[in-house]
């Protein structure tokens, strides 16, 4: 008697989870998200790999013994639920990608099941272009023979053009339940992300102080052990209020009008912390840098300034405080771009990808369209 196949289909979800006791990323958010809308949906049986590491060690033999040790976990856990799946989704970073997924990919294969790539970060580009030849070839046959390669920005999507089945999922994050009504003028910055210098917080301090009197900055992430911090504690108009608790991020963004993002991080794709605040109706003030353009629309949801330029920077701050009705039409344009990036539409994008993968595994090889022209 043959087995009966279960009514669903079933996808093996490879990625990294939030940790109790751990910074919390933003591939890991990602990645919880997207767990929790494949049980929301139902729509298939998932299993979920965690490959967040316990122990980390920073340097020398100890770290490289501790990562050649969690990659073989992830492959013996592979090899032995990934036979139960009829596709495969290994979720990760850069280095995650370069590093592992060869080896999942050589699992992969062995099993008989196809493999869906997605890359978080915008930086793929750059770790192709600086790393050897052989691993970049490796990376070349990845993208090549996965039955669908992920990636998070518009501008990963042209450079890596007709290296394989592409397409964009950009960063997403469920629509909050309420969003505050927001007051009608623009008074209260927020600055969050990592405090280091590529991050542009000292952009924001120096922006401060050539706004109206009465603008206040509030910062919120982790500082690196070497950032310098007796500037910020020392201005009258700007606080420091340490790391953020995920679970605060809604209650923060409520207490504040707009965003800034004055970022020049080579890593930068689209940050979770943006997409969250236009959900919240607040407008952004970013550079143009990398694929930030790709999510702040100049005049739109936020304005742009150039990278490292204070004085821009402050008169954007200025413009949103001293002129109400650009703030008003801002705010609305960010709770519209909020909506497109809702995860709850892009997860159903991406379980139909999917489904017609497992219906068709052949159908995404040939040919590859270019990533726009298969976003909803």
């Amino acid at each position: 008697m043959k087995p009966v196949r279960p009514s669903k289909p079933r996808a093996l979800l490879i990625g990294p989870l939030p940790r109790a006791g751990q910074p919390i990323g933003g591939a890991q958010v990602s990645f919880r998200e997207l767990c929790d809308g494949f049980r929301t949906s139902g729509t298939f049986e998932i299993d979920v790999l965690d490959t967040t590491r316990g122990a980390t060690y920073s340097k020398g033999w100890r770290r490289t013994l501790g990562n050649a040790l969690a990659l073989a976990r992830v492959l013996l856990s592979l090899l032995r639920r990934g036979a139960r799946a009829d596709v495969v989704v290994f979720n990760a970073s850069v280095n995650g990608l370069m590093d592992a997924g060869p080896w999942v990919q050589r699992a992969c294969r062995a099993l008989g099941r196809p493999l869906v790539v997605r890359a978080f970060g915008g930086a793929l580009d750059l770790a192709q272009a600086g790393t050897t030849p052989a691993r970049r070839a490796r990376l070349t046959e990845l993208l090549a023979s996965s039955a669908l390669v992920l990636l998070q920005t518009e501008q990963l999507c042209a450079h890596f053009s007709g290296s394989g089945a592409l397409r964009r999922l950009p960063t997403t994050r469920p629509l909050p339940s309420q969003v505050p009504s927001g007051r009608a003028n623009c008074r209260r910055f927020l600055f969050l992300a990592q405090l280091r210098p590529e991050k542009g917080y000292e952009e924001a301090l120096g922006a401060l102080e050539l706004c109206p009197a009465d603008c206040t900055l509030d910062l919120y992430g982790p500082a690196l052990p070497a950032t310098d911090l007796s500037r910020l504690r020392a201005h009258p108009r700007a606080k420091w209020h340490g790391e953020l608790e995920h679970r605060d991020v809604a209650r923060v963004l409520a207490e504040h009008d707009a965003l800034l993002f004055p970022s020049r991080y080579e890593g930068e794709g689209l940050p979770g912390a943006i997409v969250e605040a236009f959900q919240h109706g607040l407008p952004v003030i970013a550079t143009r840098w990398r694929a930030l353009p790709e999510l702040v629309r100049d005049h739109h949801n936020g304005l742009l300034v150039p990278v490292g330029d204070v004085a821009a920077l402050a008169n954007a701050m200025a413009r949103m405080a001293e002129d109400a009705s650009l703030f008003r039409n801002l705010r609305a344009g960010a709770l519209a771009s909020g909506r497109e990036l809702d995860s709850t539409r892009w997860q159903s994008q991406l379980e139909g990808w999917l489904l017609d993968l497992c219906a068709r595994p052949d159908t995404l090889k040939s040919p590859t369209p270019h990533c726009s022209e298969v976003a909803p």
